[in-house]
């Protein structure tokens, strides 16, 4: 069940509302008159992932820079020994040939892994922010069940560290959601977005819209551009079960291209229709 954030006002929640105001000129960057901009790319599973990269690994998120990616999506999971590593999957199996997962083991047994696709080695979340600062914004998607605050503390300590915390988008549970709300950018569907509207909620403050490529309307980017929210559709292959992914992913792109969304959340391979 989604649970919506609760509007609190206090002074820290105006004077960050003061501070995003002018954002919202800037990140509204899904209205109509910003139409030709360049299109904001956000690499899925830690950047550029293809025959030559692992997911969230420090080569993808690289290559991701070099391709003028503007953020990464991120997965952050805990180790055995409460370690933040970015990892999507619930085990090591998929790219390390290790059929146990994270929570299972301590840093110092995962951290020696190396990939079967490029020889890569599991990241630290300190270490993938680390490499992102001044180079790529990140979103966030957290594995970690139920309310950690201990844990999003952490998380949120180092997004500040490295000057990452304002421009962060971050989606997942309820409760990174909820800890986040004020911080940084948190995704929400339409009728969520509509909802907390009606609670009065600043909503271009705060929240973006985060939906499917495949399954968002027209009339809900209009909705977003008319209340300066930021449109940000998730253009993954897995979305894509009745047509080959190439084929859906190009349409759905080239129609959000149309509507005039700046924000993309795709797999690498997607690229090719929004980079030029």
């Amino acid at each position: 069940m989604l649970t919506l954030p609760i509007n609190k006002v206090n002074l820290s929640g105006l004077i960050f509302r003061l501070m995003c105001f002018s954002a919202i000129i800037l990140f509204a960057g899904n209205s109509p008159a910003f139409a030709k901009d360049k299109p904001r790319l956000i690499g899925h599973r830690g950047g550029v992932i293809d025959s030559t990269h692992t997911e969230n690994s420090l080569a993808g998120l690289k290559a991701a820079y070099k391709r003028g990616y503007y953020m990464a999506e991120i997965d952050i999971r805990l180790t055995k020994d409460g370690q933040l590593i970015i990892l999507h999957d619930p085990t090591l199996k998929a790219y390390y040939n290790v059929n146990k997962a994270a929570r299972e083991l301590t840093w110092e047994e995962i951290r020696g892994l190396k990939s079967d696709r490029d020889g890569s080695s599991p990241v630290l979340l300190e270490d993938a922010l680390k490499y992102c600062k001044g180079r790529l914004q990140v979103m966030l998607d957290t594995k970690i069940a139920g309310d950690d605050p201990v844990n999003f503390k952490k998380i949120e300590d180092l997004l500040r560290k490295y000057n990452l915390l304002e421009n962060a988008f971050v989606i997942g549970s309820n409760e990174i959601r909820n800890y986040f709300n004020g911080k940084s950018k948190t995704g929400y569907s339409i009728n969520a977005l509509k909802q907390l509207k009606t609670q009065n909620q600043f909503v271009a403050d705060r929240y973006f819209l985060f939906t499917h490529g495949n399954e968002i309307k027209e009339e809900d980017v209009k909705w977003a551009q008319a209340n300066h929210v930021m449109v940000v559709p998730s253009i993954n292959k897995y979305h894509y079960r009745d047509i080959p992914f190439m084929d859906g992913a190009k349409r759905d792109i080239e129609n959000l291209k149309k509507w005039g969304v700046v924000y993309y959340q795709i797999d690498s391979e997607f690229d090719r229709w929004l980079v030029k």
